[in-house]
């Protein structure tokens, strides 16, 4: 991504945006971050929805005048519910062409529009084999992507990234923690009723999954049986997502879990931890190596919205 000298960094949630301001001189700074409320529910399959382009951009437009902010370059972290995700293994020493024929032949199989309707990337990840190398493939909708140009061309801001907030979260997580396991590690968060789980190898995505939380599973509960019973079922899910490695991982040990601090109640995470007696609990400080000028105010805000911060990190700083 080229830089400018003041580049943005958003994510969108359903009640807020989180942004993050980071300077180069040449350097990046993180120099700001903060959350934007937005008065109605945002909504991404809301496509061309102008009701809503013009919320969204006059919220982004007065976030933009408080800070002071004239132009800039925006990066956004699209949250991977409103994307199609998958893993692919191929053969190894592919060229580039043969590489994207089959990788273009494999969305044919799984899309549920028309290709054309599409814009696809994919980034390698690592596979335990010698004859085999790991993708993963995005595929987000043209018409979201034009969507969110629409929101942006109304704002003193040019949209000149879009990653996946599972993807640059990971990287994020990369340059946050101290010294990311060997083998297999989680990142463990939840927002918007529903848990996210991102699986990891070396600090590069494996897999990942999204699981909604029914209305009595409370991350955040000190109640003891429903602090169990939430237990049970991340357990649950995280051994779900493991079964999807199949026999490529043998031993499906995890080393290491993050998290971040406000997400999951002392109750939750201490009745996880004898579920997973062989795995070192991690709490994630995202500013940890960060070079940056928050306020403590933006900086209690960034650490206990880890997850969401970490994506937006990983876009400037890894």
């Amino acid at each position: 991504m080229e830089k400018s000298s003041t580049q943005i960094g958003m994510t969108f949630h359903q009640d807020r945006i989180h942004y993050v301001v980071v300077t180069f001189d040449p350097a990046p700074l993180l120099s700001a971050a903060g959350e934007i409320p937005l008065n109605r529910r945002f909504d991404y399959s809301a496509c061309q929805d102008e009701e809503q382009i013009l919320r969204q951009s006059a919220a982004i437009s007065s976030m933009l005048e408080a800070r002071g902010i004239v132009e800039g370059q925006a990066a956004l972290a699209v949250d991977q519910g409103y994307l199609l995700l998958k893993r692919l293994r191929v053969d190894r020493g592919l060229s580039e062409s043969d590489l994207r024929q089959h990788i273009e032949w494999e969305m044919e199989q799984f899309l549920a529009a028309p290709r054309d309707e599409y814009n696809v990337s994919y980034e390698r990840v690592p596979v335990e084999t010698e004859t085999m190398e790991g993708y993963i493939v995005a595929a987000m909708r043209k018409v979201i992507l034009q969507h969110l140009q629409a929101i942006f061309a109304r704002t003193r801001l040019s949209l000149r990234q879009v990653d996946v907030d599972v993807l640059s979260a990971a990287r994020g997580l990369v340059v946050g923690a101290d010294q990311l396991a060997e083998g297999l590690s989680i990142f463990m968060r939840h927002g918007d009723a529903k848990l996210y789980l991102s699986l990891m190898r070396n600090g590069a995505l494996l897999s990942s999954q999204i699981s909604t939380l029914r209305t009595e599973l409370q991350p955040k509960t000190s109640n003891p049986s429903r602090a169990e019973e939430i237990a049970g079922f991340m357990n649950d899910e995280i051994l779900r997502l493991l079964d999807t490695l199949g026999d490529e991982v043998l031993l499906k040990n995890i080393d290491q879990l993050y998290f971040a601090e406000t997400d999951f109640s002392r109750e939750v995470l201490g009745a996880l931890q004898p579920l997973m007696r062989t795995t070192e609990f991690v709490m994630i400080d995202p500013l940890r190596k960060l070079h940056h000028t928050l306020s403590p105010a933006e900086q209690q805000l960034v650490r206990a919205q880890a997850g969401s911060f970490l994506s937006m990190i990983g876009m400037f700083f890894s």
